[in-house]
């Protein structure tokens, strides 16, 4: 028999009682008795419902009549446990939670899984879920982004419909290599000498651009098939699914999406997300120069418009430090023109 010192709540009111839990192997049973002896509450042990050691909280058994029985005696309560040969799992974390070794590596574990789901696991799994979008929805995003974009960014575009019509006509393999894609000509305003690729296999390119590359159309036609290239990779779709599912899964380890939790979650968050976007660069970058091969044309063009545009940016051509590597959403320039074997001069 095993005799256990605490306290029982009858479920009919919150006054606790105090009581001593009794076990009686010999028929499989236990009994909850007060200070007299009198029983108070019985069930077979397959009826009970043992609470998990938790720290230093009280200890606790349910009956089926809704009573529960509580005890400080640990060590009581884990003998009648294994006795009974219940609460195995339990015991076993409550082992790890109370041994600093266990702690350490069950929080590398968690660091080294979160790293390895940013690093890896969310671009495949972003990048299988956006190419299998329906093109009705990638459309419809793109149409709805670029309305924001005439709306706070970008003005009418100062180039005539001959003149528009004309930049398409030079550049005719190449829309016809990509059938589906659209070109937008827009004024960038702020955002100066530029080109997007937007959801929906949209093309934009400010007149600022344009007049830049004026005397260098190879330049034009790489940048244009970078921009193509992002589309073919539906990096804007994937941005938007990774960014939701490092916000989501920061949000889950933190357990508050609000207050403290949002300054930790956001580093993270944005740094990995430069480093997301400097890949989609690399690889809308590859894609132009793949193009310019196919065409029978080498790297140069689009290398002195590159320059030109990280000088239009008010950048410097080198120097940039590994920390503004890190933060920076583009590769390196110096990266990206020895990936073109172009030298600087």
């Amino acid at each position: 028999m095993m005799d256990i010192s605490g306290q029982f709540y009858d479920g009919r009111s919150s006054a606790a009682k105090k009581a001593r839990l009794v076990y009686l192997p010999e028929v499989a049973f236990v009994r909850v008795e007060d200070a007299e002896g009198s029983p108070m509450a019985d069930a077979p042990v397959s009826a009970l419902a043992f609470a998990p050691h938790m720290g230093r909280v009280h200890r606790s058994l349910g009956f089926p009549c809704g009573g529960l029985f509580e005890t400080e005696d640990h060590g009581a309560m884990d003998a009648l446990q294994i006795s009974l040969k219940k609460g195995a799992f339990w015991r076993f974390v409550h082992m790890l939670e109370s041994r600093w070794i266990w702690v350490c590596l069950a929080l590398l574990f968690v660091m080294g899984t979160v790293f390895l789901s940013f690093r890896y696991g969310a671009p495949v799994l972003a990048r299988e879920i956006a190419l299998r979008l329906p093109p009705g929805i990638l459309h419809a995003a793109g149409e709805n982004t670029l309305k924001t974009l005439d709306r706070m960014v970008f003005s009418p575009s100062d180039l005539s419909s001959d003149s528009q019509e004309k930049i398409k006509d030079e550049f005719r393999e190449l829309w016809e290599a990509h059938p589906g894609f659209q070109l937008y000509f827009r004024k960038g305003g702020q955002l100066g000498a530029n080109a997007f690729a937007l959801p929906g296999n949209m093309i934009v390119v400010s007149d600022e651009l344009i007049r830049l590359a004026e005397d260098n159309p190879d330049g034009l036609e790489a940048v244009l098939a970078h921009e193509i290239g992002h589309g073919v990779h539906q990096h804007a779709a994937r941005r938007v699914i990774q960014d939701s599912m490092l916000a989501f899964l920061l949000m889950g380890l933190t357990g508050d999406g609000s207050g403290v939790a949002e300054l930790f979650m956001g580093l993270p968050v944005l740094i990995t997300e430069m480093a997301y976007s400097r890949a989609f660069e690399r690889e809308a970058d590859a894609y132009a120069m793949e193009w310019l091969a196919l065409q029978g044309k080498d790297a140069e063009g689009f290398a002195r418009l590159l320059v030109r545009l990280h000088e239009e940016a008010g950048g410097r051509v080198a120097g940039k430090s590994r920390w503004q590597g890190w933060l920076s959403t583009h590769p390196h320039l110096e990266e990206r023109l020895e990936a073109m074997d172009f030298a600087l001069p």
